[in-house]
């Protein structure tokens, strides 16, 4: 009877060190894939960053048309009109005082992969504290979590000297 009792103890215990385990082998595992998001979030919004400034500061001064391309004029107009993106470019305590309103129309629509990353990552690091601004946050959250990894745009990826095969090799 004892027996029975103590082996059934050992039993249950070995079973709840086992549960234990596998959950933090699965909170491991959850906490290394919202580590990768979140790097991979940050280069997007770097990428971003740093190719929408410029462009901005040219539409700002007017410069537009000598300076720029059409596409890049396309793409100054769409980040200086769509709220959404406009999060990456002004800073985060600017995002911060953002009133509620302007996070509740936000969407995602027509928004690329990168730009989905970019102005999550500036939502995160604003940490607005506004439950709309939350709200708009899990939903590109979910969105992005969906996506595939970002890859680096290549006009910013860094530069490699192509493989040479006898193939290729010059004559």
């Amino acid at each position: 009877m004892f027996g029975s009792l103590i082996e059934r103890q050992a039993e249950e215990a070995k079973a709840a060190r086992e549960a234990r385990e596998r959950e933090n082998a699965k909170n491991a595992q959850e906490r290394e894939l919202r580590h990768k998001q979140n790097r991979m979030n940050q280069a997007a919004y770097d990428e971003c960053r740093a190719r929408w400034l410029p462009l901005l500061a040219h539409m700002e001064e007017d410069a537009l048309m000598a300076v720029l391309s059409d596409a890049e004029r396309t793409l100054a107009r769409r980040v200086s009109h769509r709220a959404e993106l406009k999060l990456v470019v002004i800073t985060l305590d600017e995002v911060r005082k953002m009133p509620p309103g302007r996070f509740t129309a936000m969407g995602t629509s027509g928004l690329k992969p990168t730009e989905m990353r970019a102005v999550l990552y500036a939502i995160h690091q604003a940490s607005p504290p506004s439950a709309s601004a939350m709200q708009f946050g899990a939903m590109l959250g979910v969105k992005v979590a969906q996506l595939a990894d970002f890859e680096p745009a290549p006009e910013t990826a860094p530069e490699t000297a192509p493989e040479t095969t006898p193939e290729t090799a010059p004559r």
